[in-house]
């Protein structure tokens, strides 16, 4: 899954930037900044906040570009690639580090399909909950794994965008700008109950 795959194929806005290579802004979130100037709903501003370029701080060698929007954990790199390693940072004290699973494209394909389901970029909603089962046939439908963050799986599905809170209950919340992509995907969370 790519940033510009989310946008395209949710939003309907096609981006690209240019190949220059910036050592400041990896390219990745050089393609969201600019996918975000051209929605009518900043999707930068919502439940994580993607911090504008000039707003990266250093924290113990890590570039921090996000954060929760209570500041409780931050998200930061180490190298500005799309592949850098990606690591969260919870402000306790003493400040704790983890380090993602998935690259820092990866990640943010996480944050900007989370902050999709908080603003009104999109007309139609669902949700529901699912059992062990039915999480574990998602993938096996065609339905595409995004990125994960923290306890929340984040799916793909031709315009449908959804979040998996994996915790019991496990709780699945779906939303999309076509409401036939929303049925055809109701209807494959029917097969994964057989």
């Amino acid at each position: 899954m790519t940033i510009r795959k989310i946008f395209k194929d949710i939003l309907c806005v096609d981006v690209e930037i240019d190949n220059s290579s910036s050592k400041v802004v990896p390219r990745c979130l050089q393609l969201v900044y600019e996918a975000d100037r051209r929605l009518s709903t900043s999707i930068l501003q919502t439940d994580i906040k993607i911090l504008p370029f000039d707003k990266y701080y250093q924290l113990d060698g890590k570039t921090i570009f996000a954060e929760e929007s209570q500041c409780v954990v931050m998200w930061g790199f180490v190298e500005c690639s799309d592949n850098s390693k990606c690591f969260q940072v919870v402000n306790n004290e003493p400040l704790e580090y983890y380090e993602e699973d998935d690259t820092l494209e990866a990640v943010l394909c996480g944050m900007i399909a989370t902050n999709i389901l908080s603003c009104d970029l999109v007309k139609f909603w669902f949700s529901t909950e699912l059992t062990d089962g039915q999480l574990s046939k998602l993938t096996g439908l065609g339905i595409e794994k995004c990125g994960v963050l923290s306890n929340v799986q984040t799916f793909i599905y031709k315009s449908v965008v959804c979040n998996v809170e994996v915790e019991q209950p496990i709780r699945l919340n779906a939303a999309s700008q076509s409401n036939s992509d929303l049925d055809e995907f109701k209807a494959l969370l029917k097969e994964c109950q057989a």
